[in-house]
């Protein structure tokens, strides 16, 4: 009898280690596949986000301002960027000769958020534009004071960038626009004879940030 007892001890204790290991080997494949799962969840939503950032901060491709332009540059469409040429060299028109230009060669510097007094030249604020910037340029041969306060305005009512946490505007008088106000991103023109805050607001909205470089101004 004592026999008896003791080899079925013996056979409970190798059951139950048979037992324990088979339910270690399990929840380590369980762990695993868990790892493998969240892993692929990782990947697959990293690529949702990069995905949405690119779409959500390279230069828009569809109107969504009435009235806005689209111009052609297949520079930046390849995926390439533009030169840095001297400030001594005069830049009159985009690569296309449009004007004003939104894209093309430019100077290495650009001008910091702000109201001009005197003309911003083509060079510096095409860079503004390649940074995800926007740029207002206004016409009043006679003067216009309260235009300028209106856009002036525009300077604290605008959003400011969630990147750079800065409203990236800059105003400047220029006599050789045909309308009024010419209001400005990479690649995008919108023409005004008068102050339209709503649709200025609309293409800040739209372009801002939007520049093949992710920079501040």
């Amino acid at each position: 009898m004592t026999v008896s007892t003791r080899e079925e001890r013996r056979q409970q204790r190798k059951l139950e280690r048979h037992t324990a290991q088979r339910r270690a080997a399990r929840d380590a494949s369980l762990r695993r596949n868990l790892v493998i799962v969240v892993g692929a969840i990782v990947i697959i939503v990293a690529a949702v986000v990069i995905v949405m950032l690119a779409r959500g901060t390279g230069p828009a491709t569809q109107p969504t301002v009435t009235g806005e332009i689209h111009l052609d540059d297949p520079v930046t469409a390849r995926g390439q960027l533009y030169e840095h040429v001297p400030d001594t060299q005069p830049i009159t028109t985009d690569p296309s000769g449009h004007y004003p230009p939104t894209f093309g060669n430019h100077y290495a510097t650009w001008r910091p958020p702000g109201v001009y007094d005197s003309p911003v030249p083509e060079g510096n604020f095409v860079h503004d534009l390649e940074h995800g910037g926007i740029v207002i340029l206004y016409n009043c041969p006679s003067g216009c004071p309260d235009l300028v306060n209106q856009l002036r305005g525009l300077l604290t009512s605008l959003p400011r960038s969630s990147q750079f946490n800065e409203v990236k505007l800059v105003v400047s008088p220029n006599s050789k626009i045909e309308h009024q106000l010419a209001v400005l991103a990479w690649d995008w023109q919108l023409d005004l004879d008068s102050f339209d805050g709503t649709k200025i607001r609309a293409f800040y909205d739209a372009h801002v940030d939007r520049g093949p470089e992710k920079a501040t101004i």
